[in-house]
């Protein structure tokens, strides 16, 4: 008959192995040992075992995340666990760092890039394309709502997930047989091309931690065009750039603009 043999997955478990080994071998070595050595010895053999225990529970207490592989996220019940709503701060500096750097063109030439001017409320003078952090959070919500309705999901917004990173998703749902990612990004016809590859390899490597899950990863990325019409060009452009660190998963991309968020909920931003 043959034995199916798993692997040993409780952290204490192994720690009692590696120190009952290391307890038999220092047993077996005493009798070899300098007599004028000895007692200093038997002190590590005995304190060597609680030094591991004290370190283990100093990581548990300290930094319990690195003791997850990503194979927990099998288990719906321990990805609930280890997710959790990040602070209300981070999600503001992640929106104001994404405008100013959809924007950075127009920074760079006419405005000062600093979260300040990002959560002014700026008159009718102001260009058409600028638009604020607490106007951006109001689109991002309109975005993920149409995501919820066409896929027919609960989505929890703005989760931070432990794990290697510590990266804040727009939002995560999912099913029994899918894990589904969704992602907002503003653009325009000059955000620059350096900007959404690191779009790109960021969220990479925030969903490498899901690679092992049963579940399909299934990523769904709304850009929202600040301007008016962007080309299909440009369009073309974007997708590509941001499909360079993404290869091998599952992406879904979704244009919409500003004036698509007007025209369907009759608020205006400016």
């Amino acid at each position: 008959m043959e034995m199916k043999v798993s692997h040993v997955k409780n952290p204490l478990l192994i720690i009692a192995i590696f120190a009952g080994i290391a307890e038999v071998s220092g047993t077996v070595v005493l009798p070899l040992v300098e007599p004028t050595t000895q007692t200093v010895f038997v002190w590590f053999l005995m304190t060597f075992p609680f030094f591991l225990v004290s370190l283990f529970f100093l990581v548990l207490v300290f930094k319990h995340h690195v003791l997850y592989a990503p194979s927990d996220y099998k288990n719906e019940d321990n990805f609930m666990d280890h997710s959790r709503p990040a602070k209300a701060k981070d999600v503001h500096d992640k929106r104001v760092q994404e405008i100013l750097q959809a924007q950075e063109h127009f920074a760079n030439d006419e405005s000062p890039a600093n979260p300040e001017w990002v959560d002014k409320n700026y008159d009718s003078a102001q260009k058409s394309n600028y638009i604020s952090a607490q106007q951006y959070q109001i689109v991002e919500s309109w975005a993920l709502e149409k995501f919820q309705q066409d896929l027919d999901i609960t989505i929890s917004k703005n989760v931070r997930v432990s794990g290697n990173s510590d990266y804040i998703f727009d939002g995560i749902g999912w099913t029994n047989k899918n894990l589904y990612v969704f992602e907002i990004k503003l653009v325009q016809k000059n955000t620059r091309d350096e900007i959404v590859e690191t779009w790109s390899s960021e969220l990479s490597q925030a969903i490498s931690q899901f690679k092992n899950s049963d579940r399909g990863v299934k990523l769904h990325v709304a850009f929202v065009s600040l301007d008016p019409n962007l080309s299909e060009r440009r369009q073309d452009e974007i997708l590509r750039l941001f499909k360079s660190y993404l290869g091998g998963v599952d992406l879904t991309v979704t244009f919409f603009s500003i004036s698509d968020f007007v025209l369907e909920t009759g608020i205006q931003l400016q």
